[in-house]
């Protein structure tokens, strides 16, 4: 009888941690998209069960399920975990096209158990030492429309860090991070935010908003809301890590300004701003210090 080891592929279980699922992404996948497989392992399996899994021989087979033969990938050594350990290969993206069935099936190699094919069985995974029942019973997804299922982009830069983000009513993106340069100083006061266009791919500053005393606010650490005429509520900031500004300020979108209003009862870090069903925001939580000592806020603003 043959000695089978410790694998499992789950497709849908979320791990390794991090991760969505064993096989990434998860849900519906497209033609443009790559796809990771990950298989599981322990180092000890019931009853004290070694298993030494070898990258060398451990493989993931994968097809079109209108072709004959099967393609390899190699499954290489990702991470471990307490007890477990994961093993994983990518099907580059562009491999297949809309409406093809991809089917798969491991093999596992050990040198402390027999070779080990891990096939689909009831929503889970089936051991075996025959390859003819993981090739009879593969693993399987349909490659689905991006048009259904939207699909991500290219990778592209920003001028920084995208911390805080807001989509305004006329498409743009507000964004803003901690500081514009990394020489800077954590605590520095200002930091620009900057405007990105979807449609486009265009990137602008706006202006530095401002107190009524014309002191320039880092908005890193704040919270924000839109009101119902689609201005943005922004509240709190940053002077040093868990000591917040009590300013509020609003951003107009149409106008592309900001403009300071009334201040808030205390200095916020990190607070919560919700609208409320009558128009006005509820400003909660938030940090600051006094006399050094980090206060953390639990009034309204």
């Amino acid at each position: 009888m043959a000695d089978l080891g410790n694998a499992w592929h789950i497709p849908g279980n979320p791990e390794p941690r991090g991760r969505g699922g064993m096989r990434d992404p998860v849900g519906g996948i497209v033609a443009g998209a790559a796809v990771t497989i990950f298989s599981g392992n322990q180092f000890r399996g019931a009853g004290g069960n070694p298993g030494n899994q070898l990258q060398a021989g451990s493989s993931l087979f994968f097809r079109r399920a209108a072709d004959a033969t099967w393609t390899p990938l190699p499954l290489l050594f990702h991470s471990a975990s307490g007890n477990n350990k994961y093993y994983a290969a990518t099907i580059p993206a562009g491999t297949f096209q809309t409406g093809d069935m991809v089917q798969y099936y491991l093999r596992i190699a050990y040198d402390d158990h027999d070779t080990t094919f891990l096939h689909a069985k009831d929503g889970g995974a089936a051991r075996t030492a025959d390859e003819a029942p993981a090739r009879a019973a593969p693993f399987a997804f349909p490659l689905e429309s991006s048009a259904v299922w939207g699909q991500w982009g290219p990778v592209f830069k920003l001028p920084n860090v995208a911390i805080h983000s807001s989509v305004l009513p006329d498409g743009h993106v507000l964004m803003w991070g901690r500081r514009d340069r990394p020489e800077q100083p954590l605590d520095v006061h200002e930091c620009t935010p900057f405007l990105w266009d979807p449609a486009s791919g265009e990137v602008s500053n706006t202006s530095q908003p401002r107190l009524a005393n014309e002191t320039k606010v880092n908005l890193f650490c704040s919270g924000h809301a839109f009101l119902p005429d689609g201005r943005l509520l922004v509240v709190g900031g940053h002077l040093a890590d868990s000591d917040g500004v009590n300013q509020a300020t609003l951003y107009d979108w149409a106008t592309n300004t900001w403009t300071p209003t009334a201040p808030m009862n205390r200095g916020r870090w990190y607070p919560t701003a919700t609208t409320l069903p009558d128009g006005s925001v509820l400003v909660l939580a938030g940090s600051y210090k006094d006399m050094g000592n980090v206060v953390h806020n639990t009034l309204p603003a």
